[in-house]
């Protein structure tokens, strides 16, 4: 008996010393491990884990902050916030500045570190315009207290509830939180909601007769051929179950190269990570690869030019987005390289849109509505590989890109789309219901600080919700073709005027005599910068007159020793793509020998001057939009060959050329 009490004691003091072995007392925190097969416990919020529902994982920093600490943490350096760390406002606000206005723009700067990058180009990506006539929302709206209280106190940026065809719940963080900088107008980044939207993509390129069904084999693109994913059924490369399970760590990292996944290109991961790959057993295995493949493979098997017509026809025509949006290339993709990873860009109400244009689909039951039930059929069982609790652990199925098979709601086609740090989108098929979120940052981990109550919020309110009315959806709104285009223009505005004031404000926070006084530093800028507006103006005037005269290029001593034909890419920050095409230069003397885009016809306009030191004066007659209005003018355009861009303004509006290495040399082109 003495030895059973002598044995029941060593046990309880040894669950204590494992529980209690925190350095300052606390019990360690339970977590997913990397891969989500198994539960960790760590001290002070800090894990070894990787989400697997993130778009590009962070190197996971020790450092935890709260509420009541100060500053700004970078985490070492990480363009996104650990999982795991539970920071505080000002560092909520910082990453929320970076996702907004620094990655959205020029995603990657080289440099983590750096505060925004606008001498960089912005990476390739593929654009789809805003439609002519953007879906219109009724509101019926009802008061949430939680939700309220959930904005004043959690990273939550956004929530939207809809249902019986109108918005019943619409909440925004506040002003005086995050609202200075985050608005409806802004376009925030999706993070995973991306792999639904690819899959979704490829439901309508089924539809459309690029390809026979789900069943159909991916063995039509050498790029594959001699790796894992060569010959697979397109639906086990949707279900995440393409025996990838021997070549990653975690969901965005290469076992034997230690490369983020959302780095290479397809063929350039194809050609060296996963060349000679074999396919392990066909189980739920999350990684960022598969929408890589299935993206880039829609490009490949349509071609540029029907792939962008695909994206209008989904997200221009059938969602009627009010915004422009867009997806990335991957990381290190160039401008011609087949490339497409799971980063999207859009605003609050659009991602509403898209949903509810998936939500009409499935209740319409038209081609794409039965591709979406089709996938919900063939769903797998994670098998508990994310765990079973928090917005990844709940859905215990996963089927086209879609988390689905919710705890308690195992057989409703209830489907979500879920990306790192908590942007959300539940939609209920059967009882017509979308719940839509964005956040800052989400470390699954509510009540504790940190997260949000993404169980009661959206789970609950989903899994409890009433069948729809059936009634009729009451009309549209109609809303003047006009005042919408004045209503575009003014979020445009509204957003460049935003992002001009935050890069002085985290500019001016950067230096030691802003620190002191923010507000004057920021008014010092905007002085100095309405100076150089001045200059800048006075210079194109001077240009205008000297261009008439023929006088702007006197003074510059022509050369031929940049003889040859280079391609440009002709920008308007933030991501307005205006053409492309050639630049020649022949005895010195620079034109445009071809291009493409909006500004075609002005090419011809285009005449410039370089010197031995490959210093460029051009001038330039056109407008960067003139269905909006704007007139042409002449403007001045300068810069260096050796630094491969030249800069103009319109107004205030930069414009930038991006050039390449030359091509070939004259008269070989």
């Amino acid at each position: 008996m003495k030895k059973l009490l002598l044995l029941l004691i060593l046990s309880f003091f040894s669950v204590q010393s494992i529980a209690g072995s925190c350095p300052d007392g606390s019990e360690p925190v339970k977590s997913i491990s990397a891969d989500g097969s198994y539960f960790e416990y760590n001290c002070g919020g800090s894990s070894s884990n990787t989400s697997n529902s993130t778009n590009s994982s962070s190197t996971v920093s020790t450092s935890s902050s709260n509420k009541n600490s100060t500053g700004i943490d970078r985490f070492g350096g990480d363009s996104e916030i650990p999982e795991e760390a539970n920071p505080n406002d000002e560092t909520l606000k910082f990453y929320l500045y970076r996702y907004l206005y620094s990655h959205n723009i020029y995603p990657y700067c080289g440099n983590p570190q750096e505060l925004f990058c606008e001498d960089m180009p912005p990476q390739f990506s593929h654009p789809i315009e805003a439609s002519n006539n953007p879906y219109q929302f009724n509101f019926e709206l009802r008061e949430d207290r939680y939700i309220k209280e959930q904005m004043q106190d959690t990273p939550l940026l956004s929530y939207l509830l809809y249902e019986d065809g109108k918005i019943v719940n619409d909440v925004i963080t506040p002003k005086d939180r995050f609202g200075d900088m985050f608005r409806d107008s802004s376009k925030f980044h999706s993070q995973s909601v991306a792999k639904t939207l690819i899959g979704y993509v490829a439901g309508h390129a089924i539809c459309k007769g690029y390809i026979d069904s789900v069943d159909s084999r991916l063995n039509d693109w050498p790029v594959l051929e001699n790796t894992l994913y060569h010959n697979q059924k397109l639906i086990d490369v949707l279900n995440m179950a393409s025996g990838t399970q021997e070549y990653f760590i975690g969901a965005n990292k290469f076992k034997n190269s230690s490369r983020s996944v959302t780095n290479p290109t397809v063929k350039d991961a194809m050609e060296n990570e996963l060349k000679g790959s074999k396919k392990s057993s066909s189980i739920y295995n999350y990684n960022n690869m598969n929408p890589n493949v299935v993206g880039s493979y829609l490009i490949y098997k349509l071609g540029d030019e029907n792939f962008q017509a695909l994206l209008d026809d989904v997200f221009k025509k059938k969602a009627r987005i009010e915004g422009d949006v867009f997806f990335l290339k991957n990381i290190s993709a160039k401008k011609d390289d087949i490339s497409l990873f799971s980063q999207f860009y859009a605003t609050r109400y659009d991602y509403l849109r898209i949903a509810k244009a998936m939500l009409d689909d499935w209740e319409n039951d038209n081609c794409v509505g039965q591709y979406l039930k089709t996938i919900h059929e063939r769903r797998i069982p994670k098998n508990g590989a994310q765990g079973y609790e928090g917005r990844v652990g709940l859905p215990l199925s996963y089927g086209g890109f879609f988390h689905t098979g919710y705890i308690g709601m195992e057989n409703r086609p209830v489907m979500g789309m879920d990306g790192y740090g908590g942007q959300t989108i539940l939609i209920d098929f059967e009882r017509g219901r979308i719940i839509a979120t964005q956040a800052i940052h989400d470390n699954m981990k509510f009540p504790q600080p940190g997260g949000f109550d993404f169980k009661k919020i959206s789970y609950e309110r989903i899994k409890n919700g009433k069948p729809s009315s059936k009634a009729k959806s009451p009309p549209e709104p109609v809303i003047e073709s006009q005042q919408v285009i004045k209503e575009r223009n003014a979020a445009i505005e509204t957003e460049r005027n935003a992002k001009q004031y935050w890069d002085d404000y985290y500019d001016c926070k950067e230096t030691t005599d802003g620190k002191s006084n923010i507000a004057a530093c920021i008014d010092k800028n905007i002085k100095k910068r309405e100076k150089s507006n001045l200059e800048t103006s006075t210079v194109q005037n001077i240009a205008k007159t000297q261009s008439e005269e023929s006088e702007l290029f006197k003074g510059i001593k022509t050369s031929n020793t940049f003889d040859g034909y280079y391609g440009f890419t002709n920008m308007m920050p933030p991501t307005t793509s205006l053409g492309n095409g050639t630049l020649e230069i022949n005895n010195g003397i620079v034109t445009i020998s071809q291009g493409s885009g909006d500004l075609t016809p002005k090419y011809e306009s285009f005449e410039g001057r370089i010197d031995q030191n490959g210093d460029i004066k051009a001038n330039f007659y056109f407008a960067p939009c003139r269905s909006c209005g704007l007139e042409d003018k002449l403007v001045v355009f300068e810069g260096n060959i050796n630094k491969k861009k030249l800069s103009g303004k319109y107004n205030d509006k930069q414009i930038y050329f991006y050039l390449t290495n030359k091509k070939a040399e004259v008269g070989q082109q």
